[in-house]
């Protein structure tokens, strides 16, 4: 079996005039740094070659590095020209990012009817990113008439395929009964999806489920775990939550002020205003270990009135 660096020498022998589906492969090496050192402007030059040969991946991809400033400056009318192409060959990905181009005005006129209708086109052959777009459409009646129920509908599809911010939706709908009823045991399963996902908001929510017990039995051990995850990852509700457990004892078995008013100064730091006010109150009565200076603490209480 060949290693990877022999892969890629192969694909770089083969990548020559006419071989657009090798100079994709080799492309796609180059932008993700695979068998050998990343270079986007080599992968560009490749994209450019194979899709001017029609290989409707590549062009979606030669899209996307226009729109994402890889290895070339950002250009949303190039974007745009380039999965117009794509899309016109029915290629899924293509038809998507058009349309979304077409959604939000980017390198084309703004026309939101057309891109509802190309994300249905696409939605019907299972692709779950549509599946979502039309989600947020209906939610925002963007292109269409503006339908809780539909919007609840479709993110339901893009969940059931996985879909991360279509998950943390659905549970948002369950939650909330927008769109479908409310049921509280739904959402904490929809959340627990998304966050097992790595999804910072799911994370949060699947916490306060726990700390509440609506739709899980009620446990301050779970709900920290999770306000843990979503502060590891810069959240700075899930940085207040997790330093409140720690000022209450709660999920711990016991106080620890000191890791309190660390997480409270981080959520601060993001302008937290219950943790920047939380955070002063403590300085003030003396709760705050290593945390001494009475003006901070002044100008942080001050922050919420």
């Amino acid at each position: 079996m060949q290693t990877v660096s022999e892969q890629v020498r192969e694909l770089q022998r083969t990548a020559g005039p006419g071989e657009a589906v090798s100079q994709y492969t080799l492309a796609l090496c180059n932008l993700h740094g695979h068998g050998l050192e990343q270079n986007d402007v080599e992968a560009v030059r490749l994209l450019n070659l194979a899709a001017e040969q029609g290989l409707a991946s590549a062009q979606t991809s030669l899209g996307i590095c226009h729109r994402e400033s890889q290895g070339v400056p950002r250009d949303d009318a190039e974007a745009a020209k380039w999965f117009r192409r794509a899309a016109e060959q029915g290629q899924a990905s293509g038809l998507h990012e058009f349309a979304m181009c077409n959604l939000h005005g980017e390198g084309v006129a703004q026309d939101e009817v057309e891109a509802v209708r190309s994300f249905h086109l696409v939605a019907g052959q299972g692709d779950k990113n549509s599946l979502y777009s039309l989600g947020i459409c209906y939610n925002r009646g963007e292109g269409c008439e503006q339908d809780f129920a539909e919007a609840a509908r479709w993110w339901q599809l893009a969940a059931e395929q996985g879909h991360v911010d279509a998950l943390a939706n659905n549970a948002r709908c369950y939650r909330i009964g927008e769109g479908k009823p409310q049921n509280f045991k739904e959402a904490a399963g929809w959340y627990r999806r998304a966050a097992e996902q790595g999804d910072s908001n799911a994370q949060l929510r699947l916490g306060d489920a726990y700390r509440r017990g609506e739709g899980v039995p009620q446990s301050d051990h779970e709900a920290v775990r999770w306000f843990r995850r979503a502060a590891g990852q810069g959240d700075s509700d899930g940085q207040y939550h997790l330093a409140h457990g720690y000022s209450m004892g709660r999920g711990w078995g016991r106080k620890n002020p000191r890791e309190a008013a660390r997480w409270y100064r981080l959520a601060a730091d993001e302008e937290h205003v219950r943790a920047a006010v939380t955070l002063g109150a403590m300085i003030l009565s003396g709760d705050a270990p290593g945390e001494t200076d009475l003006a901070t603490a002044t100008r942080l209480v001050a922050s919420g009135a």
